[in-house]
């Protein structure tokens, strides 16, 4: 026991050390998962931000031409509720340079809006607001817009310290020619500083929030694995021969619903393991019992060779009741290995015909039993052992009831199944022993059913041929008053026939 302790302790050693355990598995994918989410959410919430107030900037922009411009552009309404703010930004905007007047560029101009004007040959003749250092040139931007099809543009330029957004809009005259390209533009350092306040603050929650999820990721993961681990500690316990352990009812449903099952289980597998060793010993002590008188008989045989003739018989007539003790118990021992190692595949089986031989069998020796049956072909587990079955239930109530005492045997179809009733006149059954007669090798009169030749499995084949057959065995006794048992199997598949038989 303990060489097999410790081979599975090196077992459990390997396979640590070869894969990793639920729990780590669980917090680091919890913790991925969350780290994944968080990083996802900010940079959208960042990348978000600075799209609105990119969006926003070129929104002022455009408002302070339509409001300055000279004369005013057409499209002084605010955009429609439906529409959206990108929308709004590509629609076109017409303006014409006025003739005969100058253009109130101061009015375009602050101090935070840098305004400039180039003339159809990329001359540049207004360059007024924004700040000292003012961002760089994009003439390709602004080729563009004189030669191409689009009426505005928007861009980006920098200068040594910020960058800044550009809005380009082609300027017309009264005939429609292109004269111009009008470029203003607003410095982002605002809302750069602005973005970088967010960033902060979404560092600083996200590093909490990451926090808090690698703890909430550990203790969701001691949640589960907890009674895991402790169910896999009692199964050790268990492989190592020790069938007391159960396990704990923790955690969430599946956790304890496998607690529950693994703790039926393993008592399950105690009454199995008990009894087996109970069967071996009892096994034992049965088979002791003859041989010991037959090794007896044969001794005296062998020693004593000038023994009188009727003591010869004598042991003779015992070495064959012991062989016939023997061969009963044996043959029952291994009618019941065949009830339990059963495939559990239906056989047919002719319930009248059963009834016949069982008739023809019994009456030229029992004139108090009586049989009433009808004539059913119904389909069970182990047909072979309904006759057995029933000839077992015969055979207890035959031997403990003593004429004119009366034994009935019957067998009918009810409430949509086979019914089997033996009742007797017999001597009955101690109360305190009804719940155990169907134990292997149990008794309630022990000298009664040795001299009887019982072996004590005759009601433990029964029981377990009912089992097979998803039935149930009821057992009603009174001491003095007789027994009845009786035998229901709730699923006939086949029912043929309805004839009755009748043995009285």
């Amino acid at each position: 026991m303990i060489v097999t302790s410790r081979l599975r302790e090196v077992d459990t050693l390997e396979l640590r050390k070869k894969y990793p355990s639920t729990r780590r598995l669980l917090t680091l994918w919890n913790v991925v998962l969350i780290g994944a989410l968080l990083v996802g959410l900010t940079l959208s919430l960042y990348f978000q931000i600075q799209k609105d107030l990119e969006r926003r900037t070129y929104g002022q922009l455009r408002f302070q031409l339509l409001e300055h411009w000279d004369p005013a552009p057409p499209h002084r309404e605010p955009p429609p509720r439906h529409s959206g703010p990108d929308r709004y930004l590509r629609s076109p905007l017409h303006l014409v340079m006025p003739t005969g007047r100058q253009q109130k560029w101061s009015d375009l101009a602050s101090v935070f809006i840098l305004v400039r004007y180039y003339q159809a040959d990329l001359q540049k003749t207004v360059e007024m607001g924004g700040p000292r250092e003012r961002p760089e040139e994009h003439l390709d931007e602004i080729r563009s817009l004189l030669s191409g099809s689009n009426e505005q543009a928007h861009y980006i330029a920098y200068n040594s310290f910020e960058h800044w957004l550009m809005w380009a809009q082609r300027v017309r005259d009264e005939k429609g020619r292109v004269v111009g390209v009008l470029e203003v533009g607003m410095g982002s350092k605002l809302a750069d500083d602005m973005l970088s306040d967010v960033a902060s603050s979404m560092g600083i929650f996200g590093t909490l929030a990451m926090t808090v999820g690698i703890l909430a990721a550990a203790g969701l993961a001691r949640y589960v694995c907890t009674p895991l681990e402790s169910i896999v500690k009692k199964m050790q316990r268990v492989s190592a021969g020790d069938f007391a352990a159960r396990a704990d009812r923790q955690g969430p449903f599946e956790m304890q619903s496998i607690a529950v099952n693994f703790n039926r289980m393993v008592s399950e597998l105690s009454q199995v393991f008990d009894s087996q060793r109970r069967f071996v010993a009892d096994a034992s002590h049965e088979l002791k019992t003859p041989l010991t008188s037959i090794q007896t008989m044969v001794e005296l045989l062998r020693d004593y060779q000038q023994i009188p003739t009727d003591r010869r018989e004598r042991a003779f007539h015992v070495i064959e009741r012991e062989l016939l003790r023997v061969n009963t118990l044996v043959h029952d021992m291994l009618t019941l290995y065949r009830l339990d190692e059963s495939n559990r595949h239906p056989e047919a089986v002719d319930l009248g015909d059963m009834m016949e031989d069982l008739a023809s069998a019994y009456k030229p020796m029992h004139d108090n039993l009586d049989m009433q049956w009808e004539k059913l072909s119904v389909e069970l587990v182990d047909a072979a052992g309904c006759e057995r079955a029933v000839r077992n239930l015969l055979d207890n109530a035959l031997a403990h009831t003593s004429p004119p005492a009366r034994v009935s045997l019957q067998l009918r179809f009810q409430d949509g199944g086979l019914l089997i009733e033996v009742r007797d006149q017999g001597t009955g059954i101690p109360a305190e022993d009804l719940p155990r007669v169907t134990r292997r090798f149990y008794r309630s009169d022990l000298s009664r059913s040795r001299r009887s030749g019982g072996s004590g499995l005759g009601l433990s084949i029964v029981q377990t041929w009912v089992e097979s057959n998803d039935g149930r065995l009821e057992l009603e006794s009174e001491l003095g008053h007789g027994t009845l048992a009786r035998i229901f199997l709730p699923q006939i598949v086949r029912v043929e026939g309805w004839k009755s038989g009748q043995l009285e």
